[in-house]
């Protein structure tokens, strides 16, 4: 989060803000919803449509190699916009115990692409 105080200006680039201070608009910005996966829920993830994704300043001073999970920043060319790099993956939602049902959700970088499920022991599927 960014504060200012009295008439001091802040030049920001590569970022997604809400347009609710004066700022010095660098390259790269933009004021767009920024495509959350499920912001409902708190899943927070880049969603495949995200304008955020692959704008971001690859160059930039400090850049990490990875985001907050760990995933490779600039995977597919390009860093994304946050502190989250779009990534595919497979996640379940809610609380799990055993012998529960499980809603998975499938992050994938294109529609209709294959994704592997890798089950544990004792892994089973229901009948029917």
């Amino acid at each position: 989060m960014l504060y200012y105080l009295y008439s001091a200006t802040a030049t920001i680039d590569h970022s997604d803000v809400d347009d609710a201070c004066e700022l010095v608009w660098g390259e790269g910005m933009l004021d767009l919803d920024p495509g959350f996966a499920e912001p409902e829920i708190g899943d927070y993830h880049l969603a495949l449509t995200s304008p955020c994704r692959g704008v971001g300043d690859s160059h930039a001073a400090g850049m990490p190699y990875e985001d907050f999970e760990h995933d490779p920043r600039g995977a597919d060319g390009a860093v994304d916009i946050g502190a989250d790099e779009f990534h595919p993956h497979l996640y379940f939602v809610g609380d799990v115990s055993p012998w529960d049902m499980v809603d998975i959700r499938v992050v994938s970088g294109r529609i209709g692409a294959p994704v592997a499920l890798g089950l544990g022991e004792g892994a089973r599927f229901p009948r029917g």
